[in-house]
């Protein structure tokens, strides 16, 4: 059987490798060749859309996703609609999940808003449900999460290297993590803070490994750990883009997608966006604990800063945000 065909010939080929090997005698790249036989224009501007590989030039129809985003404001309800809702099957399909994705995988992905699945479905949830899949996270924020828990009592192992500090603390040694809460306010759940630069270094290589072996732990004992990043996406990726020592920003947000899909129920990654964003709300992480074990931390804070108190605002706004 041949089943690739060169258009420019009609030879047939029994491979795709061999395909684009010969494409050399027509004296084409791999973009000259697809742009020219299997033309394809980006949704948003009409323009052509630009090869980069194979599998995106045939998957996607924007050249990033702040486009795509652009798309879902500016294109009918109707041809919204369904076209998001295959864009998330796809990914379920092709990436195997056993859950939908959260915030942070759909933020570090080619995937719109959660915000935009909510406005044409009236909430996550339900397109989720339409393609037979429950969301990795159900639970709207629990109302203790606004309460102060600046006065609880944090331990802190004895191993981290550049502690936090808190009104009230105590060093420790603790089988996984940074950060838990002592006395009646412990709750099974830890915090592993992270700086920028362990956060990325933590995902790749023998450090992934070694992570992942930390969690198991934490599975093994029925206990939770929240990964607290002491930047944001946006700090992460223009630090990134100004450093002679660039990382693979892809293949790390890889990783982390890969270890919040296999430990959903034990981990989730949250970016605070500084050190004092950290201490605000690691105590409050760590009192309401599995209140907030399936609550998608990182979509209710970015939506609601209030959890900052007198960092953001001093009036405390009614949380309304519904996720289910």
């Amino acid at each position: 059987m041949m089943p690739f065909k060169c258009k420019e010939c009609n030879q047939d080929f029994p491979s795709e490798r061999s395909l684009h090997t010969h494409l050399k005698k027509h004296k084409m790249s791999l973009a000259d060749y697809y742009c020219a036989h299997y033309p394809k224009k980006n949704l948003l501007t009409g323009t052509k859309l630009s090869f980069k590989d194979k599998e995106s030039y045939f998957e996607k129809d924007f050249e990033n996703r702040e486009q795509l985003l652009k798309w879902c404001n500016f294109e009918k309800a109707e041809v919204v609609k369904p076209y998001i809702k295959q864009l998330l099957e796809k990914r379920v399909a092709n990436k195997e999940l056993v859950v939908a994705p959260s915030h942070i995988e759909i933020e570090t992905s080619e995937l719109p808003s959660i915000d935009c699945f909510k406005k044409h479905y009236g909430s996550y949830s339900a397109v989720c449900s339409e393609i037979g899949i429950k969301p990795m996270f159900t639970k709207n924020i629990h109302k203790d999460f606004h309460s102060d828990c600046s006065n609880v009592n944090v331990f802190i192992d004895t191993r981290e290297q550049q502690p936090l500090e808190f009104k009230n603390q105590r060093e420790v040694k603790l089988d996984f993590g940074d950060y838990t809460a002592g006395g009646q306010n412990y709750s099974k759940t830890f915090v592993d803070r992270k700086s920028e630069g362990d956060f990325k270094s933590t995902l790749v290589g023998e450090n992934f490994d070694r992570f992942k072996r930390e969690i198991e732990r934490c599975k093994s004992m029925d206990c939770f750990l929240f990964i607290v990043v002491e930047s944001s996406f946006d700090q992460i990726k223009n630090n990134n883009d100004f450093t002679s020592h660039k990382s693979n920003l892809k293949f790390v947000y890889h990783n982390m997608r890969l270890l919040q899909q296999e430990f959903h129920k034990n981990c989730q990654f949250v970016f605070s966006g500084s050190r004092k964003n950290s201490v605000a709300l690691i105590p409050k992480l760590l009192v309401c604990g599995p209140k907030l074990w399936e609550t998608d931390i990182q979509y209710f804070i970015e939506k609601d800063q209030s959890w900052l108190g007198s960092l953001a605002t001093k009036k405390e706004k009614a949380f309304t945000i519904a996720i289910k």
